[in-house]
């Protein structure tokens, strides 16, 4: 494991400290270089490995933990499309594919949400323009009862008019 080989100064865990200060970085890299990863390759010389550096220790707090270090040969591999990178992107791939799955279910509930709102919008309007008739047709009915009152009234008037004369 090329990180532990860096941290501690030699292979297996001892004296590894799940970390990787730049002193320890400057004196291994060399000894990783052939590890196969594209992140390591042509790191030549010091100048080199303090880009590298860098690069690794993105948040800037002058070490790299185990995190650090496989983001940065994970973004190498993925950048330059290997094997290896496109079977570390995998779970970038799936979590792409849920969001984008996420996306278009939000735009459907949002799309069905609105559709809903429309008919019952109209629905609404129907009932109002229903309601409205309804009234209308009241109305008509009242005043042609109000008209046949009158009528027989005027009527009744008439009659009583005519007998009593």
């Amino acid at each position: 494991d090329a990180f532990a080989k860096i941290d501690g100064g030699g292979p297996g865990r001892d004296g590894d400290d799940k970390r990787i200060e730049e002193r320890e970085w400057l004196l291994g890299f060399r000894e990783i270089s052939d590890y196969g990863f594209i992140g390591l390759d042509g790191i030549d010389d010091e100048k080199a490995a303090k880009e590298v550096w860098l690069l690794m220790d993105g948040n800037g707090g002058e070490i790299v933990l185990v995190d650090e270090w496989c983001s940065y040969l994970k973004a190498g591999e993925v950048e330059a499309q290997t094997a290896v990178g496109r079977l570390l992107n995998l779970d970038e791939a799936a979590e792409q594919k849920s969001e984008r799955r996420r996306s278009m279910a939000r735009d459907t509930q949002g799309w069905l949400a609105e559709k809903r709102a429309a008919r019952e919008a109209k629905q609404l309007e129907v009932a109002q323009q229903r309601a409205k008739v309804a009234e209308a047709q009241a109305a008509q009915q009242r005043a042609q009862q109000i008209d046949q009152e009158h009528a027989n009234t005027a009527n009744a008037a008439a009659a009583a008019a005519a007998g009593a004369g």
